[in-house]
């Protein structure tokens, strides 16, 4: 698997369908979106993200094949020395199949040797379940626990933080 720059205008088209329904939005973005997603409020969302935390996005890709099979966005706070992951999704055909956990690896890597972070960090809401194991089998761990993070019709959502610290050589 390979990161690049994520590319609207190549990117868009294939990863706005992997958006099945609102809830699963809701889950990806937490609602920093506007449902349902246009390539109009995804460049607006990711603007202001780059404005005011210099997010960057990426798209994951199969070693031999551009087409994407994953999307994040990262962010860096150098005065912590940590990166923060947000708004991971993969392919939802994909799911299951051991694509979200080598992504999550391929995503340590790139922070811990190409940015030079000491600490990884990401969100992901309880009831998600799926995607919190795929962190754990990633080597991600629970920080702590925040209850009523988000509200999805009548659900009630809380969300784990879970981090990851650069292995020491």
């Amino acid at each position: 698997m390979k990161l690049r720059p994520y590319i609207a205008s190549k990117d868009y088209q294939i990863i706005k369908n992997w958006i099945i329904d609102g809830r699963m939005h809701d889950l990806w973005c937490a609602k920093r979106i506007p449902y349902p997603m246009t390539e109009e409020n995804l460049q607006e969302f990711l603007e202001k993200d780059a404005q005011e935390w210099g997010g960057k996005p990426y798209i994951a890709t199969e070693k031999d094949s551009d087409i994407p099979v994953g999307f994040f966005i990262i962010t860096v706070n150098t005065g912590t020395n940590s990166a923060f992951f947000k708004c991971i999704m993969v392919d939802n055909s994909l799911r299951g199949k051991g694509y979200g956990t080598r992504m999550i690896e391929q995503m340590k890597r790139f922070a811990f040797d190409e940015i030079g972070v000491s600490l990884v960090q990401l969100n992901v809401f309880d009831a998600n379940p799926r995607a919190k194991k795929c962190y754990e089998k990633a080597g991600l761990e629970i920080e702590s626990f925040t209850e009523n993070s988000l509200a999805f019709g009548a659900e009630s959502w809380g969300h784990y933080r879970m981090i990851a610290k650069k292995p020491v050589e």
